[in-house]
């Protein structure tokens, strides 16, 4: 438990509120204690209870290899509901992890190697819309000097953590859309040479440069869901559209780019635009910074930098962004592995549980099984016979669980990604994995089973 509950808060994600302060006390070990203590006072007392009412010519009569009908009903259920139950919790694990695995294999539309990422603001207290594009002018042109830099760029909101602005829009030129319904899209405010620091692919025209600046010719760039959706089979680059935002300002498009996953690795790209920041003046900033070696070298020469230019201002939330595509898969991540978790401490329960009955049972036919060796019976033939009844309820209860699995599977749908609830490959591959388990758990005592010698048992009845 002391192991679990430090690999629960080291591998937790930071939104979990309070994790660091799970640790086990005495309440904890007094619950585990009283759980444990119970479970034992009731299984001990059903094999006791049912002694007790069973009469001794009965009990005579009714002794067999196995027991009674009342003793094979037990055994059953047990063998049964240890599947069933494991069948439950490994699909559930099975599920949560693909659906883990398609999200880690989604493009975000960026890449996130090499990229340091801080934050700093430019309050309006203080700054004008000349003096913000001022300050972020040498901001860009010092972080590029540095040594070790290939390209710096700024947002308003980095992709995978920050929630994005939002405007209606027209197209000039284009198609009227109803005054109550007119087209939204989400809106950027990126500067001069973000596109290149943070790996976009550029499919039309240009990205944004230091000349897009107050004064020059309105300019924005679209993603390609924007292009696709209001261009379809023409090229947007020379159009102009009107930002709401900007006050019905007409924009020309000079430049396309790949969609991004901004919102979450799990949220399709929505169509979007990108507005010059050194035209459209904003002031919290984020920057990224492309490096030529480990991006978390270059923390401090990028934090001297900003300091150099206006030391009243903070530079914060100083990562990379690869943590920050880690941390945006960290509750998904977090919660396959406690699923993981549970699964396999569901079969080693299932499989201790399976073998200790399938052990009793085993045990209580050795005189049997002496009585049909000593008689000629094939090892083979008894290995059958053994394994056979215990595979079999086995397999009942595989099918009971994987039922259980399908309906309860579908109150996971909102945590699943690529994946759904009913998928048969994730069902298949928890029966296979529960089965072997079972398999084995009935094989151990059996296989023990086929080296009694027939002489001595014969001998002790």
């Amino acid at each position: 438990a002391a192991w679990g509950v430090r690999l629960i808060t080291r591998l937790g994600p930071a939104s979990v509120p309070r994790l660091h302060e799970v640790a086990i006390d005495w309440r904890a070990v007094a619950a585990a204690l009283a759980c444990a203590v119970g479970a034992a006072v009731l299984a001990g007392s059903a094999p006791i209870l049912s002694a007790a009412r069973q009469r001794t010519l009965e009990g005579l009569r009714e002794r067999s290899a196995t027991g009674g009908p009342g003793t094979r009903r037990v055994q059953a259920v047990l063998i049964a509901g240890e599947a069933a139950i494991a069948v439950v919790v490994v699909v559930v694990a099975v599920l949560l992890g693909e659906s883990f695995l398609r999200l880690r294999g989604v493009d975000p539309g960026f890449r996130a190697d090499r990229v340091l990422s801080f934050r700093v603001t430019l309050p309006g207290t203080r700054f004008t819309a000349e003096a913000r594009s001022a300050f972020l002018e040498q901001a860009l042109t010092r972080l590029r000097a540095l040594p070790g830099v290939e390209a710096v760029g700024t947002i308003d909101s980095l992709p995978l953590g920050d929630d994005r602005q939002g405007s209606s829009f027209s197209i000039e030129g284009g198609p009227a859309f109803p005054a109550d319904r007119p087209p939204r899209m989400h809106i950027s405010i990126a500067g001069p040479g973000y596109f290149e620091a943070m790996g976009f692919r550029v499919l039309e025209g240009r990205t944004f440069e230091m000349r897009d600046r107050a004064g020059a010719e309105p300019v924005v760039m679209v993603n390609e869901a924007l292009a696709r959706l209001y261009f379809p089979g023409v090229s947007p680059v020379g159009r102009s559209i009107r930002v709401a935002m900007n006050f019905g300002t007409a924009r020309k498009i000079i430049g396309v780019v790949n969609d991004e996953r901004h919102d979450s690795l799990t949220v399709t790209p929505m169509p979007g635009v990108y507005m010059p920041v050194l035209q459209f003046s904003w002031a919290a900033q984020a920057f990224a910074v492309r490096t030529t070696g480990r991006p978390e070298d270059l923390a401090d020469a990028a934090r001297r930098t900003i300091r150099d230019l206006d030391p009243t201002l903070a530079v914060f939330d100083l990562t990379t962004m690869e943590q920050v595509v880690e941390a945006s898969v960290a509750a998904p991540r977090f919660a396959t592995l406690l699923l993981a978790l549970f699964a396999l401490v569901a079969l080693v329960l299932a499989g201790v549980g399976v073998y200790g009955v399938t052990s009793h049972s085993v045990s209580a036919r050795t005189a049997e099984i002496g009585v049909r060796m000593a008689l000629g019976a094939r090892a083979s033939d008894i290995m059958r016979t053994l394994l056979g009844r215990s595979v079999a309820i086995a397999s009942a209860g595989i099918g009971v669980g994987l039922i259980s699995a399908l309906g309860l599977s579908r109150m996971l749908e909102t945590m699943l990604f690529g994946v759904t609830a009913t998928t048969p490959h994730v069902y298949g591959a928890a029966a296979v994995i529960v089965a072997a388990a079972a398999v084995l758990a009935c094989w151990i005592p059996a296989r023990r089973a086929m080296t009694v010698d027939p002489n001595i048992v014969l001998r002790s009845e």
